[in-house]
């Protein structure tokens, strides 16, 4: 099930998930699907989802337990994604 939480964030919950491993081949698959710039007439937009992810009970017994992991994953990967972008100008 996929929820719009507000602006350009979003929440998806799987059901019976066995282990992290099957989460981040998830994250995988999603970030894998914005590789290529998405083009709208003239203009080629590239987009760099920051995902993050939290699982039950592991990462808490309640909501906002496991969405503040999830929260504090979105924040370290969204970190990782402007490192490499600043890598990547300073290559140029």
């Amino acid at each position: 099930v996929v929820f719009r939480i507000g602006g350009d964030e979003f929440l998806i919950v799987l059901p019976n998930i066995s282990s992290p491993k099957v989460i981040k081949e998830f994250v995988k698959r999603i970030e894998d699907s914005f590789d290529n710039a998405f083009t709208f007439g003239q203009y080629s937009i590239k987009i760099t989802p920051a995902i993050g992810y939290g699982m039950y009970p592991e990462d808490g017994i309640d909501v906002d337990s496991v969405t503040r992991a999830a929260d504090e994953r979105m924040y370290t990967n969204k970190k990782e994604h402007k490192e490499e972008a600043r890598k990547g100008q300073s290559d140029v």
